[in-house]
């Protein structure tokens, strides 16, 4: 969040609050049989950092515009370069 702020995440949401327009995705993975639950994974460069990490958002882009489809918040850890 914005100024080192908490918050919760809301359906209402179409971006993140401290977004930081970084565009970094490796691959997901289907975990379950039912097909219900998939992971996402991600590697920052070590070269791009001096921020924390509070919270993480998923894009799908539709019709050209890129739309927020699952957002979510985490403690804060230190992104260093």
């Amino acid at each position: 969040g914005e100024n080192n702020e908490y918050y919760t995440p809301s359906e209402a949401q179409t971006s993140l609050k401290g977004d930081l327009g970084l565009e970094f995705f490796i691959y997901k993975k289907e975990l379950l049989e039912d097909n219900l639950t998939v992971s996402f994974y991600t590697i920052i460069p070590e070269n791009i950092g001096g921020f924390d990490i509070r919270e993480i958002g998923l894009y799908e882009t539709v019709n050209g515009e890129d739309k927020l489809f699952a957002i979510g918040t985490c403690q804060p850890f230190v992104k260093p370069t």
